[in-house]
């Protein structure tokens, strides 16, 4: 028995020691593959970058990517050419146009992955796509699992962005015929945009600044924040679980909110048409409130202010308030919460 401790004892000084020397030959390393007998390390030095001219195209293609590296940045935009450009230190691309669409495929993406990580190592992943400044791309398809993407100054017809985690980033970008863009989760911003028949479903916020919703607009989520700003909100139907509604300098027409739980605060804010935000627990304000708008509020078990004043409580649950010759109208019902247009 006691040979026993002295050999094990032996075994795990030598294990110890060949540890020692392999950590100082930088021999602690992340390694990444596809089998056992095809992994490699991960490099911690800098991305290489690899530059390839393209044939025209006018649609992107990326829902067969299969796409595994988790820091992925899908970037498309305006240009002088068509070209393609990625940079990268551990995962390999492939792109090719047939029929003017174009596709990537991250080489041997499909296997199985085997990860060892027990140092950090910079795993990164770009993806550039550029086409001409003259070019209107009619379709953009993303079915992805962990990827950020970015779109600037560019015209699409069909946008449609599915993304399992991510960041999606809009500036500049105008869909014509509809938009289509599902998160699971993420954050997902647009500036200086129109998109129009928008469908939104993700959870994240959501922030919209110099933005114009045309056509027929939704977004169905289960959780998430969403801000406003300097922008033309139309014909839009928000259905939330839970969350906020944050809203300034913008112009809501023709739409609807429904909000199981969360608060509502318009600022500086006009509506136009028919309007109604509905909210089971929360909060609704309005202030400054419009002119030239008929209400009907309705707040059941909270405080209702109207023009600064209070609302008795019998008034409270059913109160209208119509102006001469309004052509717009508000309706705003909260079961438990205040209501408050000033």
């Amino acid at each position: 028995m006691k040979n026993f401790y002295k050999i094990g004892a032996g075994g795990l000084i030598i294990g110890l020691i060949l540890l020692i020397i392999g950590f100082s030959n930088h021999g602690l390393q992340a390694v990444t593959g596809n089998s056992l007998a095809h992994c490699h390390v991960v490099s911690n030095q800098s991305a290489t970058s690899k530059t390839n001219p393209l044939k025209p195209f006018n649609q992107i293609d990326l829902k067969d990517a299969n796409i595994n590296n988790t820091n992925t940045t899908i970037y498309i935009h305006s240009g002088k050419k068509f070209q393609v450009k990625t940079t990268t230190n551990a995962a390999k691309f492939t792109t090719k146009v047939v029929n003017h669409k174009l596709t990537i495929v991250e080489k041997d993406a499909q296997q199985k992955q085997i990860n060892f990580n027990l140092k950090k190592a910079k795993n990164t992943a770009q993806i550039e796509i550029t086409i001409p400044t003259t070019q209107t791309l009619n379709e953009v398809n993303t079915l992805l699992n962990h990827s950020n993407v970015k779109l600037a100054n560019i015209n699409i017809k069909r946008l449609s962005l599915d993304q399992e985690e991510g960041n999606a980033t809009l500036n500049n970008v105008k869909v014509s015929q509809f938009s289509f863009i599902k998160y699971a989760e993420g954050n997902v911003s647009a500036t200086n945009s129109t998109l129009n028949n928008t469908d939104f479903e993700f959870d994240g916020p959501l922030t919209l600044t110099k933005v114009t919703l045309t056509g027929k607009n939704s977004l169905k989520a289960n959780d998430n924040d969403i801000k406003i700003a300097d922008s033309q909100i139309n014909n839009i139907n928000l259905d939330t679980n839970q969350g906020k509604l944050s809203a300034q300098n913008s112009v809501f027409a023709s739409s609807k909110a429904t909000f199981n739980k969360g608060n509502i605060q318009l600022t500086n804010c006009s509506v136009t048409g028919n309007n109604s935000f509905v909210i089971t627990k929360g909060n609704f304000s309005l202030t400054p409130m419009p002119t030239k708008t008929n209400y009907s509020l309705a707040a059941n078990n909270g405080q209702l202010t109207y023009a600064g004043h209070a609302i008795t409580n019998a008034e409270a649950s059913n109160f209208t308030q119509q102006t001469p010759h309004a052509k717009n109208n508000l309706i705003v019902k909260v079961a438990t919460g205040d209501i408050t247009l000033k």
